[in-house]
C-alpha cells in the first residue's frame, strides 16, 4: 500500500465514513511531512502501530457513552435513589478530560443532576447512608494510577459503596491492578468499558515483539524523546487517541513533540498564564543563585 492509499485507509478507518474532525483534518496535512521525519527502515515498524491504533471520535465517544450507560443500567442495581455519578478530580483542581466526559456522560444520557457531584465531600453524612452505588466516568484508564489514588483518599467510605468505573477503553492492566488493589480493601469494584487494551508489544502484531520494541526505543531516543515517555506513563504501551487529546499512556512517537521532532497526535499542551509560572520561575532563580554563590565560595570562578 503507497503512502497515500495507506492515509486514506487511516482517515476512513478513524473517521468511521463521517466528516473529518480538527485532529483528522491536521493528520490529512501533515501525514506527508510527519512520515518524511522517519527513516523508511522503521515504515514497516511503525505502520503496523498505526494500523492497530484506536482513534475515538466525537461521534464515537459519545456513541460509547450512551451504551455503556445502558450496559450498567441493565446488569446492576442503580437508580437514582441509591446512585451519585461523579468524575476523579485532578491534584491541581483544575479541569481535566474525567471532568469534560462525566459533563458529556450527564447529557447525553439525561442523568438527574441532583446526583451528579464535582465535591463528593459537600454530601451530608447522612445523605451516606441511602448511597450504595458510586460511578466514575472517565475516557480512558492506563495505568490504574488516578482511580487507585482516587481510593486511597478515604478507603472507609468507598469500602461500604459499589464503585463503578465506567471509561470507553482500559487498558488490561489497568483493570488488573484496581481490582488486586479493592479485592485486599474487600471494595466492590467494578469495571466497564467499551474497548479493552493491551500493551502493544505483548500482543501478536510482530513476528518478534522484543526486536520491535527496541527498534520504537532507538527512533523515539533519535528523535529526542525521554526515556519515560517513549513506551507511554508507566510503560503503558497503549495506542489509544482521543479526539479531544492523547493520553500520555500512549507510545510517546505518536503524541510526544521535541525540538526536532512532531508526533502526528501531539498532546494538548496549553501555555500556562504568567501568574501560575511565577512561583516555578522564582525557585528556579533561587536554586540558580544558590549554585553560583556555591561555586564561587569553592573558588571555581
Amino acid at each position: 500500500m503507497d503512502k497515500s492509499k495507506r492515509k486514506e485507509w487511516y482517515l476512513s478507518k478513524w473517521s468511521e465514513g463521517k466528516e473529518l474532525d480538527e485532529r483528522l483534518i491536521s493528520f490529512n496535512e501533515r501525514f506527508e511531512t510527519w512520515l518524511k521525519q522517519i527513516p523508511q527502515k522503521n515504515y514497516a515498524t511503525v505502520f503496523i502501530l498505526l494500523d492497530n491504533l484506536k482513534y475515538y471520535s466525537h461521534s464515537t465517544t459519545n456513541f460509547c457513552l450512551r451504551e455503556l450507560h445502558s450496559k450498567m443500567l441493565e446488569c446492576h442495581n442503580i437508580n437514582d435513589e441509591n446512585t451519585i455519578y461523579v468524575y476523579i478530580k485532578s491534584e491541581d483542581g483544575q479541569t481535566n478530560s474525567s471532568n469534560d466526559y462525566w459533563n458529556e456522560y450527564k447529557y447525553i444520557n439525561r442523568i438527574n443532576k441532583h446526583i451528579c457531584f464535582e465535591n463528593m465531600d459537600a454530601i451530608d453524612e447522612e445523605a451516606w447512608e441511602y448511597i450504595q452505588n458510586i460511578v466514575f466516568i472517565d475516557d480512558f484508564s492506563g495505568s490504574g494510577k488516578s482511580m487507585i489514588d482516587e481510593l486511597e483518599k478515604n478507603p472507609e467510605r468507598y469500602k461500604t459503596k459499589n464503585i463503578f468505573f465506567v471509561t470507553i477503553c482500559s487498558m488490561q492492566l489497568s483493570i488488573i491492578k484496581i481490582y488486586s488493589y479493592c479485592k485486599e480493601r474487600g471494595i466492590n469494584y467494578y469495571p466497564i468499558s467499551f474497548n479493552t487494551q493491551d500493551k502493544a508489544f505483548e500482543q501478536d502484531y510482530f513476528v518478534n515483539n522484543k526486536l520491535a520494541q527496541k527498534e520504537i526505543t532507538h527512533l523515539s531516543e533519535y528523535f529526542g524523546i525521554p526515556s519515560k515517555h517513549i513506551m507511554g506513563f508507566r510503560n503503558s504501551q497503549s495506542l489509544v487517541v482521543f479526539y479531544n487529546n492523547t493520553p500520555n499512556n500512549t507510545l510517546g512517537f505518536i503524541r510526544y513533540d521535541t525540538d526536532t521532532y512532531r508526533s502526528i497526535f501531539p498532546r494538548n499542551n496549553d501555555s500556562r498564564p504568567s501568574w501560575q509560572t511565577m512561583k516555578t520561575k522564582s525557585k528556579e532563580r533561587k536554586k540558580s543563585n544558590y549554585k553560583n554563590k556555591a561555586v564561587m565560595k569553592n573558588g571555581s570562578v
